[in-house]
């Protein structure tokens, strides 16, 4: 064989193992492609989300280590001292350290994803399984505010893998961020947390993602049939007189006395022990802290219903997640998947994941219909749908 010969061989055949490796490459990391595909994004929610369950599920993981590990890392490469973090990190909870030293890893995979790993844990099972029907629904819904979350086994522990959305924004507990939220960003939350009654939202999983400035949703622990809530008001949160199981079936939802509502004033721990009679002193002292320490409230609003009081979240991030009175813009793809949706759908979505599903199904589709009740009560020049 000819010397030119040989060199268009070995030429073709370093062709053929470079597109072979791209093609490898391809097929086993994320890529993150613009919506008219010819450009690299930098959102974090236009990424393939299939292709990234898959990747999640299936790719080798190089290594993992715990979650405050990795924080305190970060921080300290950012000038901060030892001291200096924990105070912020523990600055509600001291056990909050061991948690996140012994049920919350970050996850190093071998094609340089990153993923959050929360380890089933007692308790905390059902908990960390609600994050999946979220993520489920989200996705459905096409409001991609929540990242990739799954189920799977690491090192012999079972518990939900979720995408590492790098690149956040510290909201040092304050508004600023979420104020300056698109109208469009600020419904899907708000809309997101009313049909799927969440109460505990605060700056730790609602974050923001400095590329493209977009909303990123975790941590659902809170996701039950148990809050109450008119659309575009702040909810009530659920405090059971007895530790029964109540029947939320359809009938229930639809008798809610928010009309019946009361403001109290001054709630000491003496006025709140009278008030309230019937709770445990444990769920007492726990809204004492709530209302008096934490937020510094000077009055509540309550009322009580089928053995049990609902009293209004106190944390302020709702005001700023309150959709607006006049424009309302929302994503027609999610009001058409909302129109379609039934019980059948809402099942594969939550069932497996939840105890009290069919409960969270019957509150689920009784607050769809009063959003698209409303919606189409208010659907004129103010409405505004994004396709």
């Amino acid at each position: 064989m000819s010397l030119s010969k040989k060199i268009k061989s070995l030429l073709f055949l370093s062709l053929f193992l470079f597109i072979f490796a791209f093609y490898i490459l391809k097929q086993n990391t994320l890529h993150f492609f613009s919506k008219d595909k010819k450009v690299t994004a930098k959102c974090w929610n236009e990424i393939n989300f299939k292709k990234t369950e898959k990747l999640l599920l299936e790719s080798p993981i190089k290594s993992k280590i715990p979650f405050y590990e990795y924080y305190k890392q970060e921080q300290l490469s950012k000038g901060k001292t030892s001291q200096e973090i924990d105070k912020e990190y523990f600055y509600k909870d001291r056990r909050k350290k061991h948690y996140t030293k012994t049920n919350l890893f970050v996850l190093f995979y071998d094609n340089g994803l990153k993923a959050i790993f929360r380890v089933f844990h007692n308790s905390f099972s059902e908990s960390l399984s609600k994050s999946i029907s979220a993520y489920k629904i989200s996705e459905f819904l096409n409001m991609k505010i929540v990242p990739p979350t799954l189920l799977r086994e690491v090192d012999g522990k079972t518990g939900t893998v979720q995408l590492f959305v790098e690149n956040i924004l510290n909201l040092n507990y304050s508004s600023k961020y979420l104020k300056n939220l698109s109208l469009t960003q600020k419904n899907n939350l708000y809309l997101f947390l009313f049909l799927t009654g969440q109460y505990d939202v605060h700056y730790e999983n609602i974050l923001i993602s400095k590329k493209c400035f977009l909303p990123v949703f975790v941590d659902h622990d809170k996701l039950s049939p148990e809050i109450q809530v008119q659309w575009g008001k702040i909810p009530f949160q659920y405090y059971p007189i007895k530790e029964n199981y109540i029947n939320f079936d359809k009938k229930y939802y639809e008798s809610v006395p928010f009309e019946e509502a009361e403001i109290l004033k001054n709630p000491s721990f003496e006025v709140l022990k009278k008030t309230f009679s019937g709770l445990s002193l444990y769920r007492i002292n726990q809204l004492e802290k709530l209302i008096n320490h934490d937020f510094k409230l000077e009055s509540i609003s309550y009322f009580k219903y089928k053995d049990a009081y609902f009293i209004q979240e106190p944390r302020s991030i709702y005001k700023h997640l309150l959709p607006s009175p006049t424009v309302k813009t929302y994503s027609k793809k999610t009001v058409k998947k909302l129109e379609r949706m039934d019980e059948k759908i809402l099942k594969d979505l939550v069932v497996g994941y939840l105890k009290q599903d069919q409960a969270f199904i019957n509150g689920f589709l009784h607050r769809r219909d009063l959003f698209l009740k409303e919606l189409k009560l208010k659907s004129d020049v103010n409405t505004i749908y994004i396709s």
